[in-house]
């Protein structure tokens, strides 16, 4: 092992954060970083629907899952070529590559199955409560019973309202990717943004009026051109530099919220959550 790798170990032991993930059960250090962009933007909520995007070792899933209650209100969708170790089982973990449109399929099947159990479980919601057992007997005379008439099981399912269509419902997309370092700083930059690129077009396609967007950048002009190109999809976009970061890393994350918002506001238009009066 050379004297960067012993440097470089030592202070991993040592760290705070990873002493801190160690014994809170977390998988990686990682996870804290999330924790204190969740707690400055609250870009995850109860019931919200997330996809974690190079997802291993999981620290980030982890952290979402706890926040969505997936998958008892919301949904958390891990995907990555690596495997999760060990996987969460809170968590639909995906092993494959989120920039192949075969995965982007998946995903799209797992949301419409999710929204569908999302609609019947609302239904069941609305039902009227049963009539209760201790009210006694009813008595019909025979004249009502020959007017009264059960309906059968394709009026019952007519009475139903129809399936609403498929729509986008994913409320984030997060990227804590990194490629393998070179230790050229700007190879390193180039590969890190094009990785968050190939995030930013995935979050593009299944995002939903007004969702966030989470991705890792190094400081450096190719950061730059990559805000510029949220800052047109999106109603603000933010760069973070959380405390959990090692200082001496020019990791930092862009944080971009109102997907779509921006464009809506130059027409006027608006967008599901600002309809529902902010409710996500």
């Amino acid at each position: 092992m050379g004297a960067g790798s012993k440097a470089w170990l030592n202070r991993h032991v040592k760290d705070h954060f990873v002493r801190q993930a160690r014994e809170q059960g977390l998988q990686s250090r990682a996870a804290f970083k999330l924790k204190e962009i969740q707690a400055k933007h609250r870009i995850l909520r109860p019931g919200s629907v997330v996809i974690d995007c190079g997802a291993a070792p999981g620290g980030w899933t982890q952290i979402a899952t706890e926040i969505v209650r997936s998958p008892s209100q919301g949904l958390v969708i891990a995907v990555d070529l690596l495997p999760l170790r060990p996987p969460i089982p809170t968590a639909l973990c995906l092993q494959q590559d989120f920039t192949d449109p075969a995965t982007v399929q998946t995903i799209r099947t797992v949301l419409d199955r999710f929204q569908e159990q999302r609609r019947l479980r609302q239904l069941a919601r609305q039902r009227p409560p049963k009539p209760r057992q201790d009210a006694g007997p009813t008595t019909i005379s025979s004249n009502q019973s020959k007017s009264t008439t059960m309906p059968s099981s394709s009026e019952t399912q007519q009475s139903l309202p129809p399936p609403p269509p498929p729509r986008r419902i994913v409320d984030a997309v997060l990227c804590d990717m990194a490629p393998s370092f070179s230790g050229t700083k700007a190879i390193d930059r180039l590969r890190t943004v094009a990785l968050a690129e190939s995030a930013l077009v995935f979050a593009e396609e299944v995002l939903r009026p007004g969702g966030s967007f989470v991705c890792k950048v190094l400081q450096g002009p190719e950061t730059d051109q990559l805000r510029q190109r949220m800052n047109a999809h999106f109603k603000s976009v933010m760069y973070e530099k959380p405390k959990s970061s090692r200082s001496e890393s020019a990791e930092g994350f862009l944080v971009a919220l109102g997907f779509g918002q921006r464009d809506m506001a130059a027409t006027g238009q608006r967008s599901d959550v600002e309809a529902d009066g902010g409710r996500q």
